[in-house]
């Protein structure tokens, strides 16, 4: 182009030398001032403005599956962009090929720009692509080459969809320069990219004290990549510095002898490509200390016959996490150990106390005096309070050790109630009225008969000690087409909403002068949400409580 010629970017206005240098002067200011992403967007809505155009946009080729990525695409009117139209076109809905545009991805790969005034007139090879063009509206466009590194990685494309647009020489020669520019633009915003997830797989390889080596086949030569690894605070790093280019001998040495033959297998199915990774624990000398790592081994290149020739590796020291575990094991066996003398020392306690209950009853059925009887009710009811505990404590080192057995079945709620409260009844304080409606429908329920028993039992009992007097109410009604509701609602010192929230924990009791443990409410939970249910309660202070747990009907069971 020569000094004189003018620049006409449309058949009815002429725009001078002066409007494309400042044009060239505000990209190249935009370039050094935002981040190479944004840029090119700030860039591109200048150019829409330049050239008097509608669209504009980069595809860029992805060598590893053909396909095309537009990954800058903007309107001047906010209209659907390219790559948008495109996937919704194609038969594949999220990627984009370049098997599918063959006419026109030739031309830009070999370095040819494509230069349509009228769509209407483009070659019959093109046919598909000019299908396309017109339903989406476009009616002329200018494609040139994007340029990375010296080879062509995509193209620019400028589109006018109002009218159609006859391309003059001095254009062409103008979009070649924006091309150029927004070539490095795209090189810097790859720098920018690949610096971002470097510092991040930086960050998580150091984190998690980990390194990445290689192994060549061919040259049995190991290498280690240290340009990840913080020196200063990588144990393996220090650790593993010795091992720079070592060969698999010396690897194997490193390795201990019983982790290494499972190791063995696994590679040998790498280069059989029967498998092309797989991840493995074992013991390695790092510094002449044994620690335990885990390695993911992943082979990556492969030689003429397609016989693996590298092999990537990420290796991660987790001894710490391997002694943390083993300390838990040594936790969990101590537990058991716990819970097992627990449990034993209840069954020695109650063989006695079984004596004393039946002895005590014995005793009260011969010593009617009233001065006797004073007495015996307090051994009864003492004994009563015993017995209690001990079975509590049974029932919590079961549930502690998962030990607790169901035998599910189709059961009459009403008959579990009836049971229930026969139980609890002689052991109501006598100025509390215990409330079962006996004329309640049947409800049949997929439960353990015993277990549900003990649920409601421990909220009456839980009931019977916060309330000195008025009413304790067992009840149930369906909730919805599975589950029917279960209540017991008292008339007693209630719960505050702190209380409600801690009330069925291990241990907590609101009173500590009451007796019990704390176990029966914890007790409940666990058997109810074994059972499937769930399990709550609502409360004020002062007026009382509402316990509840839901079960599953019957009809809705497995």
């Amino acid at each position: 182009m020569s000094e004189n010629q003018p620049f006409l970017p449309s058949d009815t206005q002429t725009v001078n030398k002066t409007s494309f240098r400042k044009t060239l002067q505000e990209v190249l200011r935009i370039m050094q001032r935002s981040d190479p992403y944004k840029a090119i967007d700030k860039g591109f809505a200048k150019l829409l403005t330049f050239f008097e155009a509608d669209r504009i946009y980069i595809g860029y080729f992805n060598e590893t599956d053909s396909s095309i990525s537009f990954i800058h695409d903007i309107s001047n009117d906010g209209s659907e962009g390219i790559s948008s139209f495109l996937s919704n076109q194609l038969s594949d809905a999220n990627l984009i090929y370049e098997k599918d545009f063959p006419w026109w991805i030739s031309k830009i790969k070999r370095g040819e720009d494509t230069i349509i005034d009228d769509v209407m007139q483009m070659p019959p090879e093109a046919s598909f692509a000019q299908e396309l063009m017109i339903k989406n509206g476009v009616k002329s466009i200018l494609c040139t080459s994007i340029h990375c590194e010296h080879t062509i990685c995509g193209f620019l494309g400028i589109e006018h969809t109002r009218k159609r647009h006859t391309w003059l020489e001095a254009e062409i020669d103008n979009l070649h320069l924006f091309s150029d520019l927004f070539s490095l633009m795209i090189q810097n915003e790859q720098k920018e990219e690949m610096k971002t997830n470097f510092t991040k797989l930086s960050m998580v390889i150091n984190t998690c004290n980990s390194y990445i080596w290689e192994y060549d086949f061919p040259n049995d030569e190991v290498t280690i990549d240290y340009s990840l690894l913080d020196y200063e605070h990588s144990v393996v790093l220090r650790s593993s510095e010795s091992q720079r280019n070592h060969n698999k001998r010396r690897r194997l040495e490193q390795i201990h002898k019983e982790d290494w033959k499972k190791i063995q297998k696994q590679i040998a199915r790498l280069l059989r490509n029967e498998i092309d990774s797989f991840t493995e624990t074992y013991r390695q000398y790092l510094n002449q200390e044994l620690r335990w790592v885990t390695t993911y081994f992943h082979t990556y290149a492969y030689d003429a016959e397609n016989t693996p020739c590298k092999m990537i590796c990420l290796t991660t020291d987790i001894t710490q996490q391997r002694e943390n575990e083993l300390e838990l094991i040594k936790i969990r066996e101590a537990n058991k150990i716990k819970t097992a003398f627990i449990a034993n020392m209840s069954h020695e306690l109650r063989t006695p106390l079984n004596a004393i209950v039946g002895f005590s009853s014995i005793l009260a059925e011969n010593n009617k005096t009233e001065e006797n009887q004073y007495f015996i009710d307090l051994i009864l009811k003492n004994n009563y309070i015993l017995l209690n505990i001990i079975d509590n404590i049974l029932h919590f080192t079961k549930a502690e050790s998962c030990d607790l057995q169901y035998n599910k079945k189709i059961v009459d709620l009403k008959k579990v109630c009836q049971e229930a409260v026969s139980i609890n009844y002689n052991n109501r304080n006598p100025h509390v009225e215990l409330v079962f409606d006996q004329h309640l429908p049947s409800c049949p329920v997929w439960i353990d008969y015993e277990r549900t028993v003990q649920v409601i039992f421990h909220l009456l009992d839980n009931a019977n000690k916060y309330t000195n007097q008025g009413t304790i109410s067992l009840s149930y009604q369906r909730h919805n087409d599975c589950e029917v509701r279960v209540e017991v609602r008292d008339t007693g010192i209630g719960l505050s909403q702190e209380e409600s929230e801690k009330v069925f924990q291990q241990y907590y009791k609101v009173d500590n002068f009451k007796t019990g443990l704390g176990l029966g409410l914890p007790i409940a939970k666990k058997i109810i949400e074994d059972l499937g249910g769930r399990i709550g309660v609502d409360s004020a202070k002062g007026v009382g409580s509402t316990f509840w747990f839901t079960l599953p009907l019957a009809q809705c069971s497995d």
